[in-house]
């Protein structure tokens, strides 16, 4: 089944209608919709924006809020304007990131967001979010307390720095075999770009630049580490590729396929564990649809001095988005690190 990536912000306007009708809309496709909560704020703050644009161009505001209570009333919501725009997000969303990992993200998302554009309550305050949480059947205090705690809260920054490599720039965005679609009023046309001659299509070219490109494979690897770090190797079977292959110090012989990568990692799960780590002297280099990242990793843990990797990932693109295909890690000696760690 195809895969619709929805990066979503759960302060955004144009994010809560696209989810009020997403699902129906993928149903009658047969397309699959990845939820992927990211904080827009971060990425309009990297822009130097300290706010949404809707704020700052006062006509567009104006103009935005009428054609959000247009639209909302044509799909039937009751549409309430927030008595505070942008409302903080930040709390919200590391629990939308856990809810996504755990089954319930997704209805987790929509009753956020039509508690922030149809109730005008406050999805900053915990109050409301256990009310949220309770209404899914969860034990609120716990479930906040896990998504602080050090496995998960680094994970909605490390999915933002994501959303960043990826080009998204507004919310919503699809993402469909490789295209980025931006706007609510965009979802149709990227369901039918996945879904209207797909077999046929050729794979598109990157219009992207090196660097564009080395910026997203970079934050691909550092979300993965920051999940691998805290004992997870999700993070890294999400981006390989069916066929990916993978050698270590620990292996004799070389892992061949996704089966046999997921069977190595299954086993460790839970047994990695470092307080924080280092990516320095990235280098991408890019032919074609395959691009190489090499780099030298740092963990720390027990060890002040950290212990020392060379890593070298080759990935494809392969619709959605670039994969990885083969993967190499070894054991470097013990000198200090040197340069500043790039991420």
């Amino acid at each position: 089944m195809p895969t619709l990536d929805f990066w979503c912000e759960i302060a955004s306007t144009y994010t809560y209608l696209a989810a009020m009708r997403i699902d129906a809309l993928a149903a009658t496709r047969g397309v699959e919709i990845a939820w992927r909560p990211f904080s827009l704020g971060a990425i309009f703050a990297a822009r130097g924006l300290s706010t949404s644009p809707f704020n700052l161009e006062v006509d567009k505001g104006t103009h935005m809020w009428r054609d959000l209570a247009r639209q909302a009333e044509a799909l039937g919501r009751p549409f309430r304007r927030p008595s505070v725009f942008p409302r903080n997000s930040i709390a919200a969303l590391r629990l939308a990131v856990l809810g996504v990992e755990r089954g319930w993200g997704d209805t987790f998302l929509r009753a956020a967001l039509c508690a922030n554009f149809e109730q005008d309550r406050a999805i900053d305050q915990d109050s409301v979010l256990d009310e949220l949480l309770v209404g899914l059947g969860l034990d609120a205090p716990v479930t906040r307390a896990e998504a602080l705690s050090a496995e998960w809260k680094p994970r909605l920054r490390a999915e933002t720095d994501r959303a960043k490599g990826l080009g998204v720039f507004g919310a919503p965005t699809f993402i469909a075999d490789g295209e980025l679609f931006w706007g609510n009023d965009r979802l149709e046309s990227a369901l039918d770009w996945l879904t209207r001659g797909r077999a046929k299509r050729p794979r598109p070219s990157d219009p992207r630049g090196d660097d564009d490109v080395a910026k997203e494979l970079v934050a691909m690897e550092h979300a993965a580490l920051v999940r691998w770090c805290s004992g997870d190797p999700s993070g890294f079977l999400e981006i390989c590729a069916p066929d990916v292959v993978y050698f270590d110090p620990f292996l004799e012989r070389r892992l061949d396929g996704i089966a046999a990568l997921t069977a190595h990692y299954e086993a460790l799960r839970g047994k990695v564990s470092a307080s924080h780590f280092e990516i320095l002297n990235p280098h991408v280099q890019r032919s074609g649809g395959m691009a190489v990242l090499t780099f030298n990793f740092v963990s720390f843990g027990g060890n002040e001095n950290g212990m020392r990797w060379n890593c070298t990932e080759v990935f494809r693109r392969d619709p959605p988005g670039f994969r990885l295909i083969q993967t190499h890690w070894s054991f470097t000696d013990s000198r200090p690190a040197g340069p500043e760690p790039a991420v």
